[in-house]
């Protein structure tokens, strides 16, 4: 007659076990962003006469995001605290350099550039208050 006990804790179990959606989020954007700095890293290559160094650019930004989501998927508090550098610097960088720092740069841009900095800025800000989540911190600090 007890059977309904180990089927409510093995559903809980499972519950603990699977990530958050938040944290879901984050592997889906690391992932999509892989790709497509691996299609314009393939596209570079073939296409054009720039220096090498803009590939191996490339391939580093694509060995970090891999990097993350390894580092996340481990459920590691190091993947939590390079998460949040990789973006704050990320998000640091656009905002000092690009638009503040740099302003011939930022009105070079024109709308649609701008548009994009801006949009970009603002994921970097929503992975971060993802991964500073409670339910994302103690996934990760099980």
């Amino acid at each position: 007659m007890n059977t309904s006990a180990p089927k409510l804790e093995s559903k809980a179990e499972a519950e603990e076990s699977s990530p958050p959606f938040a944290l879901l989020i984050i592997f889906c954007f690391l992932t999509i962003d892989s790709l497509e700095r691996a299609y314009e890293a393939i596209d570079f290559l073939l296409h054009s006469e720039a220096p090498m160094w803009r590939a191996i650019v490339f391939g580093l930004w694509i060995a970090t995001n891999v990097l993350l989501i390894l580092l996340l998927y481990l459920k590691t508090f190091a993947g939590r605290l390079w998460t949040m550098v990789v973006f704050g610097i990320h998000l640091f960088y656009l905002g000092f350099h690009i638009v503040s720092e740099n302003k011939l740069l930022w009105l070079s841009l024109g709308e649609w550039g701008q548009s994009r900095v801006l949009l970009t800025m603002a994921i970097d800000a929503w992975i971060l208050h993802l991964v500073s989540r409670q339910e994302v911190k103690d996934y990760l600090i099980e």
